[in-house]
């Protein structure tokens, strides 16, 4: 897929796999999908404390099959992302994303498609982090 397809198909929040969320806490919720191709991933959120929740996905078990949907993967984690923050937008304030500084620009752009009114700043702990603070 070129460029500008990608482009096209990113922060599409209805291009998604189907998924459900599991048994949780007050401080962690997780979210589970399959691909078509039987890799399953878990998205979960966890409580730090002062309204702050990171945020962190990955495949579990078989990584190597090359996964030919990484479009519709990241459509998937942000749609569970936007459904997280809308059941509990009283007690989120600040999510805090880790991704290689590649994958930065990427994730920015899903997270300014859900929140239009958000602050990103690097985290000054962890450079392969960045928060985000929801105005």
């Amino acid at each position: 897929m070129s460029l500008k397809g990608l482009i096209r198909e990113i922060a599409v929040l209805d291009n998604v796999y189907t998924f459900k969320r599991e048994n949780n806490t007050t401080n962690k919720e997780i979210y589970t999908f399959t691909t078509e191709s039987g890799i399953d991933y878990v998205v979960g959120f966890y409580y730090t404390g002062d309204d702050t929740w990171i945020v962190g996905f990955d495949s579990v078990g078989n990584r190597g099959n090359k996964e030919v949907r990484a479009e519709k993967i990241l459509n998937t984690v942000f749609k569970i992302v936007d459904e997280f923050y809308k059941d509990n937008r009283e007690f989120v304030n600040i999510l805090v994303f880790h991704a290689d500084q590649k994958r930065h620009r990427i994730y920015e752009y899903y997270v300014k498609k859900i929140f239009p009114s958000v602050k990103i700043n690097p985290d000054g702990y962890d450079p392969n982090a960045f928060v985000v603070e929801i105005i």
